[in-house]
């Protein structure tokens, strides 16, 4: 069986990274996506090119979790997002399947 706990985090570092290839590895074909600026983003190949839009206009990215939780076959991110000088604090809740992503929801918050 998969941790699910290790996945998650494997992700954040690949999101921390910006390697959108390893991203990618950890998303089900139909991986959907909803945060503020999205709302039921599929399939997959829709979701990198909106990943690759937030990491090509944005160099100084930074993605560090603060806690990762697990619950069955879900896992949350408790996480600050940096995006140039805009500082996030958020939320991610993501549903696995077999070693995949098939959904998360983001929820952020900017800090102020």
């Amino acid at each position: 069986m998969t941790d699910i706990r290790d996945l998650t985090a494997a992700y954040v570092a690949a999101f921390d990274a910006r390697d959108l290839d390893k991203v990618a590895s950890f998303m089900a074909e139909g991986f959907e996506l909803t945060d503020p600026e999205v709302t039921g983003l599929t399939p997959k190949a829709e979701v990198l090119a909106y990943i690759k839009g937030l990491f090509d206009g944005n160099p100084g990215l930074s993605f560090e979790a603060h806690r990762i939780l697990v619950d069955g076959n879900a896992s949350a991110i408790h996480f600050t997002l940096t995006l140039g000088d805009t500082v996030l604090d958020g939320v991610d809740l993501i549903a696995w399947d077999a070693g995949r992503m098939t959904a998360m929801h983001a929820y952020l918050t900017p800090r102020g």
